[in-house]
């Protein structure tokens, strides 16, 4: 069995795209969060779990503590897709909206950039952005980021690049090797 497994929860398939590259990279075990075997996780090193950035939240964040991230003699790392830019300031505040204090401290936490197609989402994910799009437009002045969304809301993009993944790949590395025992 290998010692590390990226598992990804993805709806419009970026996060699914980065975990099957992050797996590759990493010579790692991939599962769709949907069909893990019971009691699998207890068996890796190192544990990744990859997810959507939502309105809402991070997809399943909940289930993923609970049911991903309950042995402690793991190393645990999240990478989370979203459509914002990849900017410092926007990673800081996703940290500390979505991650408690010490997940922040004692995690891998990466931020990479995904897309946006309407036609990969689910009904209620369409009127979800159709009110979303509706609050911006009413809006009296747009930040460059609220710009960018509503184009993105006329045109499939797709921000995806396999180097981004590059970062997190390091710090697994990093890890595994300072993990080992000197001889």
């Amino acid at each position: 069995m290998k010692q590390t497994v990226v598992v990804y929860r993805s709806k419009s398939g970026y996060t699914k795209q980065y975990a099957k590259w992050i797996a590759k990279a990493l010579d790692a075990d991939l599962f769709d969060g949907r069909d893990i075997p019971a009691g699998q996780m207890k068996h890796y090193e190192t544990v990744i779990y990859g997810a959507g950035l939502y309105t809402v939240g991070v997809s399943h964040l909940r289930w993923a503590r609970t049911q991903l991230f309950k042995y402690p003699h793991q190393r645990k790392v999240v990478f989370v897709t979203g459509l914002s830019p990849d900017r410092e300031e926007i990673q800081e505040t996703i940290w500390r909206k979505h991650f408690r204090e010490k997940e922040r401290r004692q995690w891998g936490l990466f931020y990479l950039r995904g897309g946006f197609d309407p036609d990969r989402l689910t009904v209620y994910d369409r009127f979800l952005i159709r009110l979303l799009k509706l609050k911006l437009e009413q809006k009296d002045s747009l930040t460059s980021d609220e710009r960018g969304m509503l184009v993105a809301y006329q045109q499939p993009t797709d921000f995806t690049r396999r180097g981004s993944i590059e970062p997190l790949v390091r710090y697994v590395r990093r890890e595994s090797e300072d993990r080992q025992p000197s001889l």
